[in-house]
């Protein structure tokens, strides 16, 4: 289905603005592979040389590739759907596409640069949060399920923080700051101990999918401290 979705409006202009919109540094970008292949394509068309190749890899890492289903995955996370995210990604696109296909408010139309560096944001702080998660020191406390803990951390920053968090300042750092790290270790430790607690013994992955298990973590007693954190704006 995302296959056969590529020349859809949406995917071609986020195609154009992953194209256009250079990172803060001036020298890198991200990739979105609205085709599948196509950033193999890239590299065979446009690094002809050994050393061009690799300069093309250093201005468009492969880590900063994002595929259609990478974009319903991130965007789903943070409007608070973890429960379908953990349904796989081809189950995930669908109900994204749907929804933007009934709901006009759920991205702009046309897509924006401001959009687009919000979007990259949350892209940026899923990434965060499962790296961290999915360390050697880490597997004491996260043993299974990282991408699952990943996407309702994401889905509690967005249930708990929204608007507060600037995702402008995410983009501009293409990263997260050492006390919103600190904030995303302890609610992902909390997040962990919820899917223990709702169902010992059994697979995150597979309790990750109800949608009862979502309405649970979101209510959960996650920490407060947010001192320190310079992403979220002060009203």
């Amino acid at each position: 289905m995302s296959d056969l979705s590529a020349n859809r409006p949406f995917h071609v202009q986020l195609e154009k603005l992953a194209n256009e919109t250079w990172c803060p540094d001036g020298a890198t970008r991200w990739f979105y592979e609205r085709a599948a292949g196509a950033y193999n394509v890239m590299l065979l068309r446009d690094g002809n040389t050994p050393a061009r190749r690799r300069k093309l890899q250093e201005t468009i890492p492969p880590k900063r590739k994002l595929t259609k289903n990478d974009i319903a995955k991130f965007h789903e996370a943070w409007r608070g759907k973890p429960d379908v995210v953990g349904r796989g990604g081809e189950k995930n696109f669908v109900e994204f596409m749907d929804a933007v296909d009934k709901d006009p408010t759920i991205v702009p139309n046309p897509l924006d640069a401001r959009w687009y560096r919000g979007m990259i944001a949350k892209v940026i702080l899923f990434k965060a949060i499962e790296s961290m998660i999915k360390t050697k020191e880490a597997k004491e406390v996260f043993r299974q399920g990282w991408v699952n803990i990943a996407t309702y951390v994401v889905s509690v920053v967005s249930h708990r923080l929204g608007d507060r968090l600037d995702l402008e300042q995410i983009w501009m750092r293409q990263g997260i700051s050492s006390g919103l790290r600190d904030l995303l270790w302890d609610w992902a430790v909390v997040v962990n101990a919820e899917f223990n607690r709702i169902a010992p013994g059994q697979q995150i992955s597979e309790v990750a999918k109800r949608r009862e298990t979502w309405e649970r973590v979101k209510m959960a007693d996650f920490p407060q401290q947010m001192e320190g954190i310079s992403e979220l704006k002060s009203y």
